[in-house]
């Protein structure tokens, strides 16, 4: 994730986001990044297609550690915050730009990347009381 992204985020998503009643509305990237970059092991990435950001996405692959029984105290790459842009929700535009413009898959490739057998599921979710229906919409 680039000062680009973070730009685009701000500049178009937000006001496209004002009003909508979804999760992220209120949500400030800049802020975020800045936070969470502080800790150790926060990973920031941002998709893009056509020279535009079209998802954003925040883990941590170090704090966090898996509560599932047979998988107890192995680490967890843990989604701290995942968007996708305004224009690709079909609550905001229908149709949407881009169908299906997330980085869900990403993260848990990144799981495996990182030699975690940790499951990336709802439960890791910060932010998103529907997450799986957030990032495909």
């Amino acid at each position: 994730m680039t000062d680009k992204h973070l730009e685009e985020a701000e500049r178009l998503w937000i006001p496209l986001l004002q009003g909508s009643e979804e999760e992220d509305e209120y949500w400030n990237w800049v802020n975020k990044q800045r936070r969470e970059s502080l800790l150790p092991g926060a990973e920031f990435y941002a998709i893009e297609c056509e020279d535009m950001t079209q998802g954003l996405l925040a883990i941590d692959t170090l704090k966090k550690r898996c509560q599932i029984d047979w998988q107890y105290r192995q680490r967890l790459v843990y989604i701290i915050a995942i968007a996708t842009a305004p224009w690709n929700r079909p609550l905001i535009q229908d149709p949407p730009t881009y169908k299906k413009a997330w980085v869900g898959n990403w993260s848990i490739l990144r799981s495996d990347e990182a030699q975690n057998s940790a499951i990336v599921d709802e439960l890791a979710f910060m932010h998103c009381q529907e997450p799986w229906n957030f990032i495909e919409n």
